[in-house]
């Protein structure tokens, strides 16, 4: 970047492409740009700003301003909470460093290949992630549209874009989630905390979602209503706008973990609590402790009852239920011999395993009613039997028409 008496200037294919004032974040954020456009090869659609010009008077609309109203339409809507979370990263770390002061109408299909480009060079997201997010930007220029903040071409040309396909340079797939051994699990089990164990066990008898089992309070089971099952009510659920309300029947071994759970809570509390579940673990390393307790240590203990300095969420999320069960881990392969390392797994591989199970034994309509799945395709994703029913299938296979052969 060169200087052009008060302006900065960069010079490419023989012309001078003006930024803005030296030294001013405008002339910092299309510099910048300048350089991922170039990078990206799509620096035929920069736009180019003149020295009398300011950005705010070529268009009504700047993407930074598109990019807060959206966030805060976001925020202000029912959807599931995440999301939010998601589009804050990407505008953030990717669109507004390089566009912020950019006008909104201005902002084509090259300029998102661009943002995609940083994606894909920062590898922090796999190629999958990488589609998700690119649509996720173009829904911002959807709502822009629907606010009138946005031009409908601008929109229709962006979705042009094609998604990224397997194998695309630059961008890597994660391998598929596999089911968790019972083993696995069983191993892990001893070192956690009895709530975590409690909602470990409770996956894999109703193969739940992480969030559904984490966001389950004691106003959502009902156990009044059907003899043989409880039925825990998921009103608010990942395919809740495809397949409207579902139910999800706890059995008589579900209803005996959870039910020393419900005692004394109000219906609105949450059934499984980290603060409950950290006075376990605290409890546990008492019972461990071999040295005498300190007096100091008896006061502070005191002092914590009344005055706790820490706080926890009412209920985990599933970022912290996976870190808890990591923690477990970690902690048993302290202790553990070589030779019985307990291996990595999350959360969502149990449910996995339940689909496997469920659709071993009961079939795939079965394993899909249980994960609540709109279509067996997406079933087949999470459930992993096939392989062994066409085994058994193969296995008790007879050739009818053998003895005609021979005959012949």
């Amino acid at each position: 970047m060169g200087k052009m008496g008060n302006y900065a200037v960069v010079r490419y294919q023989g012309k001078k492409i003006m930024l803005g004032r030296w030294g001013s974040d405008e002339a910092k954020q299309a510099y910048a740009r300048f350089i991922t456009e170039l990078q990206n090869n799509t620096l035929p659609n920069m736009a180019v700003v003149r020295p009398s010009q300011k950005l705010s008077e070529i268009r009504d609309g700047l993407m930074s301003e598109l990019a807060a109203l959206y966030l805060d339409h976001v925020k202000a809507s029912n959807v599931h909470h995440t999301h939010y979370e998601h589009c804050k990263v990407i505008l953030s770390d990717f669109v507004l460093p390089l566009y912020a002061g950019f006008p909104v109408n201005s902002f084509s299909p090259k300029c998102l290949k661009a943002v995609r480009g940083n994606m894909i060079v920062s590898k922090r997201y796999c190629r999958k992630q990488i589609n998700d997010y690119t649509r996720r930007i173009i829904a911002m220029f959807s709502y822009g549209v629907e606010e009138e903040l946005c031009e409908v071409k601008t929109v229709a040309a962006l979705r042009e874009v094609k998604t990224l396909r397997k194998g695309a340079a630059g961008t890597f797939d994660h391998p598929p989630r596999e089911p968790v051994p019972d083993e696995v699990v069983r191993q892990t089990l001893p070192f956690l905390t009895p709530t975590l164990r409690t909602m470990v066990q409770l996956q894999w008898l109703t193969g739940l979602r992480p969030s559904e089992v984490c966001k389950m309070r004691v106003s959502d089971i009902d156990r009044e209503s059907d003899p043989d099952c409880w039925i825990y009510d998921l009103s608010a659920h990942k395919t809740g706008s495809s397949i409207g309300s579902r139910k999800i029947y706890l059995s008589e071994p579900a209803q005996k973990l959870v039910a020393p759970y419900l005692k004394g809570k109000k219906p609105g509390q949450a059934v499984f609590s980290p603060g409950q579940s950290e006075r376990e673990r605290h409890h546990r390393l008492r019972a461990e402790r071999k040295s005498p307790v300190q007096p100091s240590q008896v006061a502070r203990t005191k002092r914590r009852a009344t005055n706790p300095g820490k706080t926890f969420s009412e209920c985990y999320d599933g970022h912290a239920y996976r870190k808890a069960i990591q923690y477990a881990i970690r902690r048993g392969n302290k202790v553990l011999q070589p030779d019985q390392q307990i291996p990595k797994w999350t959360p969502y591989q149990i449910r996995h395993a339940a689909a496997t199970v469920t659709e071993k034994t009961e079939g795939l309509d079965a394993a899909q009613s249980l994960l609540g799945h709109t279509s067996a395709n997406m079933t087949k994703r999470y459930a992993h039997g096939q392989e062994a029913i066409q085994k058994r299938v193969a296995l008790k296979q007879v050739n009818p028409f053998d003895t005609d052969l021979a005959d012949s």
